[in-house]
């Protein structure tokens, strides 16, 4: 299947019922993403989760996303995750697809 890779993300914040405290900070809630990769009649969705301490945010996710084009040559999506690891060995966010 040589058809297109379209992307779209869905950003959303998760707030906690309860805020997560700890010494030194408080949290009362989480950023979060969800992935949609459509390529022909397949569909893959995925989500991130941006956790301080893994120094990626939302907007270094959407600069990632925004700044990387989508290739139209992949045989599959799984190529396409296979891609992004590749092209960002030390991002969080692209170690984690599968």
């Amino acid at each position: 299947m040589n058809a297109p890779i379209y992307l779209s993300y869905f950003p959303y914040r998760l707030n906690f019922k309860y805020p997560f405290r700890i010494a030194h900070t408080e949290r009362t809630g989480t950023d979060n993403v969800y992935v949609l990769l459509r390529q022909g009649d397949k569909t893959s969705w995925g989500e991130s989760v941006f956790i301080p301490y893994y120094q990626e945010t939302l907007e270094t996710f959407k600069t990632l996303i925004l700044n990387t084009p989508l290739p139209n040559n992949t045989e599959n999506i799984g190529a396409y995750t296979d891609y992004l690891k590749n092209l960002f060995p030390d991002s969080y966010f692209c170690t984690q697809l599968s």
